[in-house]
């Protein structure tokens, strides 16, 4: 049948699925630390965000939302945990003012889902590896 002749060279399981994530995970952080793996990743959704509801072209950004991406670039900068912080949904200090913070998370409930179309491996990241540390 056609979905068997289709589905059969994909499936190779959930677990195979996540230890290739895992792989892409550790190649990026020998390149780049994690809070830098942060800051790029949050540029890139404030360019789905400000393409999308700005209509911003080439790359370039809109005032409101270069000031969100200098700010958040700030914050993570200095955060105090540094490479091993998590989520900062999670944390107990809020390095965000309450504004920036209502800001962020609109930008993020935005671009979240799209990232899976532009920017699938950081995505999946997200989804397998970087929600399993803040489960353990």
């Amino acid at each position: 049948t056609i979905g068997r002749r289709y589905s059969r060279p994909y499936s190779f399981g959930k677990q195979c699925f996540i230890s290739k994530i895992a792989e892409i995970h550790k190649i990026k952080n020998q390149t780049m630390s994690s809070i830098q793996y942060e800051i790029v990743t949050i540029e890139k959704m404030v360019h789905i965000y400000c393409r999308g509801k700005h209509g911003s072209l080439n790359g370039e950004l809109c005032n409101s939302c270069n000031e969100m991406n200098n700010y958040a670039r700030l914050r993570l900068t200095k955060c105090p945990f540094g490479d091993k912080k998590g989520a900062c949904a999670d944390c107990k200090i809020h390095c965000y003012s309450r504004q920036m913070r209502e800001e962020m998370k609109r930008m993020m409930r935005y671009s979240g889902p799209r990232m899976l179309i532009y920017h699938p491996g950081d995505f999946f990241r997200h989804i397998f590896v970087d929600r399993r540390k803040m489960v353990e």
